[in-house]
C-alpha cells in the first residue's frame, strides 16, 4: 500500500509530544501516518443547472439529507478516525500549554531548595 503523505516542517503529533518539555521526543512506533486529504480540481460553473438544496437547520436534517449511494462504511470510519486524531492533538498541545503556563506561574512563587546529602 503506497502512502500519500504530505510532509511538513514540524508535524503537530511532535508539536504536542514535546509539550512542556519543548524537546522533540522519539519518534513513536504506534502511530499510523494518515494519507493527505485529496483535493478535487474543478472548473468553475456559470450557473447550476439545478436549485441549490436549503441548508440543514440540525444535525438529523444534515444526516436524513446525505445520499447514502454516495458514501461507505469505510469512509466513514477513516473520517472518524481523523477527526479522533485531531482532537486528540489538540487536546495534547492544549493540555501541554496549560502546563508551560501553570510552571511559569509557579517558578515565581517556588521558593528554591538545596537537595540533602
Amino acid at each position: 500500500m503506497s502512502e500519500n503523505t504530505t510532509e511538513t516542517s514540524v508535524a503537530p503529533e511532535v508539536v504536542a509530544a514535546a509539550g512542556a518539555t519543548g524537546t522533540a521526543p522519539e519518534a513513536p512506533t504506534n502511530i499510523v501516518p494518515m494519507p493527505a486529504p485529496e483535493v478535487a480540481e474543478t472548473a468553475p460553473t456559470a450557473a447550476p443547472e439545478t436549485p441549490a438544496k436549503p441548508e440543514p437547520k440540525n444535525i438529523h436534517e444534515l444526516i436524513a439529507s446525505i445520499d447514502l449511494n454516495e458514501v461507505s462504511v469505510d469512509e466513514i470510519v477513516v473520517d472518524l478516525i481523523a477527526g479522533i486524531q485531531q482532537l486528540a492533538v489538540r487536546g495534547t498541545i492544549a493540555l501541554g500549554l496549560l502546563e508551560r503556563l501553570h510552571v511559569a506561574a509557579n517558578a515565581d512563587t517556588t521558593p528554591e531548595t538545596t537537595p540533602a546529602k
